[in-house]
């Protein structure tokens, strides 16, 4: 059991820093409206990530060049940094958000980008063009502290109500000695951590 519990939370761990990182996580494919959350608790801490499609979020996966695609995009980003409209933690275990949600998309100019740098002159510097669909995906992280993770029973995914295309998340989960994995739906968005 510590071993599995081992396991989960190096593969949380990795997430988590190329999450911080901001690298985009390369995949021959992903399946639109399917994505997949993971939840882990070490002591009082409790750390939530949710993966999915681009697709499912903004509706498309390329560089948005529209204002209208562009203010899709930044909606998602808002929205998806309000954890209170993507999640709902039992109110027994008394948890509330550490610092700010952390979310990621390669759908955005990354701060420093050498993007825009003053001139146009028709080239990438190397760069996979902004217009090509490369799979992009949104990527969410919310840190939280809780009072009693034993009281820790349900998580209630409000996703599905800001993002009406996700179709199902794949949910897992490790919270003290409770475990579960479940497919989540807009009809069955509750995720039941023990009895």
């Amino acid at each position: 059991m510590r071993h599995l519990i081992f396991l989960i939370l190096i593969a949380t761990l990795s997430s988590s820093i190329s999450l911080a990182k901001g690298k985009k996580r390369h995949r021959d494919s992903h399946v639109h409206g399917s994505g997949m959350i993971n939840i882990v608790s070490e002591g009082d801490k409790l750390s939530v990530e949710i993966e999915v499609p681009a697709h499912d979020i903004v509706g498309f996966e390329h560089w948005p060049n529209t204002k209208e695609q562009k203010d899709k995009v930044n909606k998602a980003v808002q929205t998806l940094s309000n954890h209170s409209m993507i999640l709902k933690l039992s109110s027994q275990a008394g948890c509330q958000l550490v610092g700010q949600a952390k979310v990621l998309t390669d759908l955005v100019e990354k701060e420093g980008s050498d993007d825009h740098h003053g001139h146009d002159h028709g080239h990438d510097h190397g760069k996979k063009s902004k217009t090509e669909d490369n799979h992009s995906e949104f990527k969410a992280s919310y840190s939280y502290k809780c009072k009693s993770m034993k009281d820790l029973k349900t998580v209630d995914f409000l996703i599905f109500k800001n993002f009406n295309d996700i179709k199902n998340l794949k949910a897992q989960a490790i919270v003290g000695s409770q475990q579960a994995s479940q497919n989540l739906t807009s009809q069955s968005s509750m995720l039941k951590l023990g009895k």
